[in-house]
């Protein structure tokens, strides 16, 4: 477990020195900013209208209005960041040949892998800490539901856990770091709006199938307020699954 951390902590000093790390953490702020800025205002407006009659204020909530959107929308924007920003673990790694150290190194391929996950983890922290201003606005200005506002930030932090190892999976099958990013992108992607296909097909066991793999329904549970275990099985599952594939492929690389 020290490998592992001692890596984390190396991925970690890796990112607070590039550059490039600022400018995704910006462009995260900055969109899902003005997303959310736009959603209040729009709900402060709806709030100044009459208090009865059709979409009067009793019509709307805070967390379903507000909080349920900016948590869809967050989910949706990592998926093209958070590719990025793994891209460089693995793939980074094999283009400028210090992976050879790595790999001759007395750490185990679980040991990288889980390194590599907890650095990026690690990052992800740091963004949702950024993202902290949702929170302070909607309690300075309201009065959101704690528990409620709870779930759905634990679900956003398994979300990113999967986008994560889904990056590193990605960055593990090659070298070419913008190749990585794209393969990470379109693999989330594909999960994501998977649950399209519940629309083309009347067949009620691939339609629950479908809605079991879609990360958007599992993500819908914790912004409801619900902890099911069914959801933590199938994130868990999920992330450890990509994790497993990035582990077989660095057990690959090393036994070449």
């Amino acid at each position: 477990m020290s490998n592992a951390l001692h890596i984390a902590g190396r991925e970690l000093r890796v990112y607070v020195s590039s550059p490039w790390t600022y400018v995704v953490l910006a462009a995260a702020v900055f969109i899902l900013g003005f997303f959310f800025g736009g959603q209040v205002a729009w709900f402060a407006d709806l709030c100044q209208r009459p208090p009865s009659g059709y979409m009067g204020p009793a019509h709307f909530n805070l967390h379903t209005d507000v909080v349920d959107p900016f948590v869809g929308v967050s989910g949706i924007i990592l998926i093209f960041l958070i590719p990025v920003l793994t891209m460089h673990l693995i793939a980074g790694e094999r283009r400028q040949r210090s992976i050879e150290l790595l790999l001759t190194s007395p750490v185990s391929s679980w040991e990288i892998v889980a390194g590599k996950f907890l650095g990026a983890m690690g990052l992800f922290g740091i963004m949702l800490a950024l993202l902290g201003y949702a929170p302070v606005v909607l309690y300075a200005w309201g009065e959101p539901d704690t528990p409620v506002m709870l779930t759905s930030l634990l679900g956003l932090a398994l979300i990113g856990a999967c986008y994560v190892s889904v990056g590193i999976a990605a960055s593990s099958m090659t070298e070419n770091m913008i190749v990585s990013a794209i393969l990470g992108i379109v693999t989330l992607l594909m999960v994501w709006v998977i649950e399209i296909g519940t629309v083309v097909t009347q067949t009620e066991w691939i339609q629950s199938t479908i809605e079991y793999i879609s990360l958007v329904r599992h993500l819908e549970s914790f912004t409801s307020g619900r902890i099911d275990t069914r959801d933590l099985i199938y994130l868990l599952s999920f992330c450890l699954f990509f994790l497993f594939l990035g582990q077989q492929r660095v057990e690959a690389l090393r036994s070449r």
